[in-house]
């Protein structure tokens, strides 16, 4: 018979478990910490489950049931994050990232794939329809998708009244602002604004003020700030494109070198979903393929709002 502090001594181990990850990944993680007697050995020891369960040991200590887990452990984002199992049989928090990191609303900190803290708009929301019509004049299919679309967009958003915006009146659809401000609603009327701060992602280009702009965000947002209409010369910093300096190209098109000059041609869009409604009436994906429609039609196109047209 072992007296207390040889069963005090008894093997200290950490039981293994194996699940797959949402991303299909195996992934080998550090359960509970378990101390097991030395005349007990681990039940689950050498076990394999089916894919995705999990081997949990029996009260007794002596047999085990593969067990589909009905919850998953809040590890963070990331799998350095999840709980340490120490000498002592106890578990310690991992050393989380983004504690202390303040991000501004709506944004979230996560961590990116260097395990970094980074404010990110937060998840996807849920399917649920509980519709919600915005200071944008846009309805949204709940709040919680209001709440990234202004995180995107980086543009403030707050909601006026619960439910789909009335048939029939958009007070933006009618307003056209001047020096690249956007349309939002507050009192229920349309107000002419500044767009907020823009992300800080370094796409310069030349303005028609012949000043180079960290990208074309913060030239529409100069423009709006200096009550000014300016607009792309071309991509890249002035006087870095060479024969595309001094050249402007109409209808939204944008102007290359080649073969030793400078040629307008339409631009190149990606397949980024942030509609805008121009001022033909027609909606567009994004502001480039305004741009893009714009040059191919040889028609000059602005945009009128962010959003959709409205469909009343």
């Amino acid at each position: 018979m072992s007296d207390g502090r040889e069963e005090g001594q008894a093997l200290l181990r950490c039981r293994k478990m194996i699940s797959w990850s949402l991303l299909s990944i195996l992934v080998v993680a550090a359960d509970c910490c378990y101390l097991f007697p030395s005349d007990v050995p681990d039940p689950c020891h050498g076990v394999t489950c089916g894919p995705g369960a999990l081997c949990r040991p029996t009260p007794d200590g002596r047999s085990y049931d593969c067990e589909c887990p009905t919850s998953c452990p809040n590890y963070g984002d990331h799998e350095g994050s999840r709980p340490l199992c120490a000498s002592d049989a106890r578990d310690y928090s991992g050393d989380y990232p983004c504690a202390g990191v303040t991000c501004p609303d709506p944004e979230v900190c996560q961590l990116d794939d260097r395990r970094s803290p980074s404010c990110r708009c937060a998840e996807p929301c849920s399917l649920e329809f509980s519709p919600v019509c915005a200071s944008d004049g846009k309805t949204y299919s709940n709040e919680c998708q209001m709440h990234r679309e202004s995180c995107r967009a980086r543009k403030q958003l707050k909601i006026i009244f619960k439910g789909q915006c009335s048939s029939g009146v958009n007070p933006c659809a009618e307003v056209e602002c001047r020096h690249g401000a956007e349309c939002r609603v507050e009192g229920g009327g349309a107000v002419c604004a500044c767009a907020p701060p823009c992300e800080p992602v370094l796409r310069p280009v030349c303005g028609s003020d012949t000043r180079t702009h960290d990208s074309e965000c913060e030239l529409r947002r100069a423009a709006c700030l200096l009550g000014r209409d300016l607009r792309v010369l071309h991509s890249g910093a002035c006087g870095s494109n060479g024969v595309c300096a001094d050249r402007s190209c109409p209808h939204g098109g944008e102007c290359v070198a080649s073969g030793g000059r400078g040629v307008c041609r339409c631009a190149r869009c990606s397949n980024e979903f942030a509609p805008v409604c121009g001022s033909d009436g027609i909606s567009y994906g994004n502001r480039c393929k305004l741009q893009l429609e714009a040059c191919r039609h040889r028609r000059d196109v602005r945009v009128l709002y962010d959003g959709p047209c409205s469909q009343y």
